[in-house]
């Protein structure tokens, strides 16, 4: 194939053209990461990454209606107190956290001295930054000559994330990448074949290669991921290659890239491949279709729809939401009445991704279906039309005989927010306590004065479900707003109202929220106490030192639970590493009694203090194992 393929394969892919209009993504829901990974970014060529990736939050302005992509980034940054670091090509963006300037300037400056202490001491500090600046000198130090520092910027590399690392530096990035594709662990090997798409540059691709060879499958397939991300030939070479992998995902997953890597070509390739017998290939062909649109593709989906295996006539029923034109209407309308339930599912979630007048109209029909579960997609796709016609088709379901109907017209209403949305919440507030809590997991994501102030008397409910189900909601308010509300709940009697306070806090992170996890070190509860010791772990990691120190000395004489206090306590200090946490975990193995917490600090002292002859002097003879612990959470 001549290169001026891969050149216009590269400009549809990408979305670009010299009369291409902006890039435009619909959220349907209230997690980002589905909108910022899927079909519209990648044909806007646009990739989203993220330091210390975490969950993030869709604001109600950005759900459900169409808006352009950067411009959608950006508001979810701005919502969830974000920064965000553009490419220079600007077609790839991170998102961090970040630092004060003048803390983030002095560990830099602090990476590259010449002293190993010094080094690997900044090292360490760099993950707390949670800032770009840090990971290009991070990236470099993978390479170190001492064995002490390359393992620490290892670390706090693996913990700030592969795929910005690879962003940000490049080609730099490429020797720490390496280091994890030969690494045991099947997860960093996966994390670091996955990032290597991340990298935008030919040069990844003899990684790449290496990846595909991997023999774990999770690993080959994070590797067919990054092929798919690298237009060119030598790219599209190992697309087809995957083609004769011995596994079917990968088989798949190859199929999928030779149809991203030559939209000229792909139409063709489908037919060929929805004509052959392998499920899963026929299946990632028919996804393909629909990312490409146009005729040709809905034909051979139209095919589809009446195929022997009953999981590719589903798949293309629910790939027709990839079309809005009548012909794809005709054919949903149907299939909605269709006598498999799972195809009339997917044809129903179809046209809430089409959305309009015509498939909120065969979305009423639907509402009717004999079939709960049936109603229950028709309710959630009248939802994402964003339409404000669906909300008295809405409103009816709250009085729907399925009480599993009822809660989820009550979840759509919440994410789609607005006072009309608030006004049918809060008249179908009952005495049931399940409707409660689901009103109160809404209410959250509502947004509004009016929602805030009904959620803060859902604190107060009697029932401890509903409570529970409020104080998680308040992850969606302004910290400054959910800040006081949290520490009244850890003050108040509860152990999983105190757990789930401790949870939403662990969601802000920051030192806004320190005082009121640090409630929970002499809680009585010991799960509590547990629990504590697991989000302290994920606040700045010099700080945590001290309260951690006490946890991991937790002892209670009226319960054996004490030793899971201790177990996760260990845990978070090898989160946090550095030589401080490195002293407490020697100090403390001598006095373990407990098998797992000892095997806990033995494993944490091998991998991350690597060369340290105190270290190697303790682990000679490490004490034998005793005990269990327990593994499960009161309350869930």
């Amino acid at each position: 194939m001549k290169i001026t393929t891969f050149l216009l394969a590269s400009l549809l892919i990408s979305g670009r053209s010299l009369l291409a209009e902006p890039a435009m993504v619909v959220c349907r829901g209230v997690e980002a990461w589905p909108a910022l990974g899927g079909r519209e970014f990648a044909k806007a060529g646009i990739m989203v990454t993220m330091v210390k990736q975490r969950e993030l939050k869709v604001p109600a302005d950005a759900r459900f209606r169409a808006i352009e992509c950067r411009q959608f980034v950006k508001r979810v940054a701005e919502f969830n107190g974000l920064k965000m670091f553009w490419v220079s090509n600007n077609t790839g963006v991170v998102l961090y956290r970040g630092a004060p300037d003048e803390a983030v300037k002095e560990i830099v400056q602090a990476l590259s001295v010449s002293d190993e202490k010094a080094l690997r001491n900044a090292a360490w500090r760099a993950r707390w930054a949670e800032d770009v600046s840090v990971l290009g000198p991070l990236a470099g130090l993978c390479a170190h000559k001492a064995a002490a520092v390359s393992a620490q910027a290892w670390m706090s590399l693996l913990d700030l994330g592969l795929p910005p690392t690879a962003m940000i530096a490049g080609d730099k990035a490429l020797p720490a990448l390496e280091m994890a594709l030969a690494d045991k662990d099947i997860a960093r090997r996966r994390e670091a074949a996955r990032a290597l798409g991340y990298i935008g540059k030919e040069a990844a691709l003899p990684l790449i290669e290496k990846a595909l060879a991997d023999k774990e499958v999770s690993v080959r397939a994070a590797g067919m991921e990054s092929v798919e991300r690298l237009p060119g030939e030598k790219s599209f070479a190992l697309a087809r290659k995957g083609l004769e992998d011995p596994d079917d995902t990968i088989r798949a997953a190859a199929g999928k890239a030779v149809m991203a890597l030559a939209p000229d070509q792909a139409v063709d390739f489908a037919a060929k491949t929805m004509a052959g017998k392998e499920t899963l290939q026929r299946r990632a062909a028919i996804q393909a279709l629909a990312d490409l649109g146009g005729k040709p593709s809905l034909a051979i989906l139209e095919g589809a729809l009446t195929d022997e295996d009953p999981w590719v006539m589903r798949g293309a029923a629910l790939a027709l939401g990839g079309f809005s034109d009548d012909k794809a209407l005709e054919l949903l309308a149907g299939l909605i009445g269709h006598n498999d339930v799972w195809t009339r599912r997917n044809a129903i979630y179809a046209l809430g991704q089409i959305g309009g007048d015509k498939a909120l109209a065969l979305l009423r029909k639907a509402m009717a279906d004999r079939d709960g579960w049936v109603r229950r997609a028709a309710v959630t796709a009248v939802g994402w039309t964003g339409n404000a016609e669906g909300l008295p088709m809405l409103e009816s379901a709250l009085a729907d005989e399925d009480l599993w109907v009822q809660c989820t017209a009550i979840t759509m209403l919440g994410e789609i927010g607005g006072d009309r949305a608030v006004e049918l919440l809060q008249k179908a507030m009952s005495k049931d306590e399940i409707i409660r809590q689901k009103i109160a997991a809404a209410l959250g994501c509502a947004g509004g004065v009016t929602a805030g102030r009904m959620l803060q008397e859902l604190l107060s409910d009697k029932r401890d479900p509903v409570r529970v189900s409020a104080t998680s909601a308040l992850a969606w308010l302004p910290e400054d707003e959910a800040i006081p509300l949290l520490k009244q709940m850890m003050e108040a009697r509860g152990s999983n109202l105190q757990q789930t306070a401790l949870d939403v806090c662990g969601g802000i992170a920051g030192e806004k929220v320190r005082p009121i996890v640090e409630l929970g070190v002499t809680a009585k509860d010991p799960w509590v106490r547990r629990k504590t010791a697991a989000i302290l772990g994920k606040l700045n990691g010099e700080k945590s030192l001290a309260p951690l120190e006490k946890l991991l000395a937790d002892s209670d004489p009226k319960t054996d639970l004490s030793c899971g206090v201790r177990w996760e306590a260990a845990k978070s200090l090898a989160i946090i590493g550095g030589e401080q946490a490195r002293d407490l975990l020697m100090a403390r193995l001598p006095l373990e009694t407990h098998s797992y917490t000892r095997d806990c600090i033995v494993q944490t002292l091998r991998r991350l203090y690597i060369g340290d002859p105190g270290v190697a002097e303790l682990l000679k003879n490490p004490p034998k194992p005793a005990a269990s612990v327990p593994t499960t959470s009161k309350g869930g």
